[in-house]
């Protein structure tokens, strides 16, 4: 199993990443709030094949605007974590 991690700003347009990996099989990601705590994303290939291509759990609730492509990850504007000028920390892994 391989295991890659950085980081990424988010923006006013759809955020596509490149992790490195040939493909992914679980994605988490993590805002650190500015009051304290952190927002949290999980998400992966088994998760989406039941809930949805671009599903993804918020804390504990299922959402949507996050979608695995093969090695990269697309994170949709609008979402909690594509917000503009905030940066967020991410965790891949593969097979």
């Amino acid at each position: 199993m391989g295991m890659t991690t950085g980081s990424y700003t988010g923006s006013t347009k759809l955020a596509k990443v490149n992790t490195g990996l040939a493909v992914i099989k679980t994605l988490s990601i993590v805002k650190m709030l500015a009051g304290g705590g952190t927002l949290t994303a999980w998400t992966g290939d088994v998760f989406q094949a039941g809930e949805g291509a671009d599903a993804y759990l918020n804390g504990g609730k299922k959402d949507h605007g996050i979608q695995l492509t093969g090695m990269t990850f697309n994170v949709n504007v609008g979402t909690p974590f594509n917000e503009n000028g905030a940066v967020y920390y991410w965790e891949a892994r593969c097979p």
